[in-house]
């Protein structure tokens, strides 16, 4: 089993603004992110997801999605949009920008708005980054000479959504691992082992390796 990597926040949240900088991984197969992610032990009946995924079988786009549950079974897909890019994707550094409020998700782009959903979440979720390998209907055919890869973020910024309006909270540049603010996962991802060690901090960079 190949060894991915996953970075998510200690806290949950209700509603804000969520960015990033980042660059994604190269190569059919693997899945690179920037999502929200409600991880109580009942997710899969109450399923709240907010995604960012580039699937590396497309050069040139990402996509967004939301995943919720309806009747207690979550129906994963349902609401993806592709988006397309001016630039191949895993040769640049993305913005990417999470407006969640009350009644509706707004996804940014190098801060141009590409779509909004009129959509109600109500769990509070994990701000979550990873890097891992997908199912190949969805993702792509891996081939192993694509190892090692990896995803690089800047910086995470987070403001809350207070009395109608975003107010900035916090940042961080990713000089160390602050352990108050994040955890790394140890866990499997359909055929991917995360582990904390694949969770790298050089250069004033996030690095979220794939590995053998």
């Amino acid at each position: 089993m190949n060894k991915g990597a996953q970075l998510q926040t200690r806290e949950s949240f209700l509603y804000g603004r969520f960015e990033t900088m980042m660059r994604p991984a190269y190569g059919s197969g693997i899945v690179s992110s920037f999502f929200m992610f409600y991880d109580g032990l009942d997710f899969k009946k109450n399923w709240n997801e907010i995604d960012f995924e580039f699937l590396g079988r497309h050069t040139n786009s990402l996509d967004t999605n939301v995943i919720r549950s309806s009747n207690g079974y979550a129906d994963p897909g349902i609401n993806v949009r592709h988006q397309t890019l001016n630039k191949r994707s895993s040769d640049n550094y993305w913005k990417l920008c999470i407006e969640w409020t009350p009644n509706e998700v707004i996804w940014k782009v190098d801060d141009v708005i590409i779509r909004t959903m009129v959509v109600q979440l109500k769990n509070r979720q994990k701000l979550m980054m990873n890097i891992w390998l997908g199912n190949p209907a969805w993702a792509g055919e891996f081939n192993e000479g694509l190892i090692p890869a990896k995803a690089e973020y800047l910086y995470v910024r987070y403001s809350a959504f207070e009395k109608g309006k975003f107010v900035f909270k916090w940042q961080d540049e990713f000089n160390a691992l602050d352990n108050k603010r994040w955890y790394a996962a140890n866990q499997s991802l359909y055929n991917t082992m995360l582990i904390e060690e694949n969770v790298v901090f050089q250069d004033s960079k996030l690095y979220l390796n794939l590995t053998k």
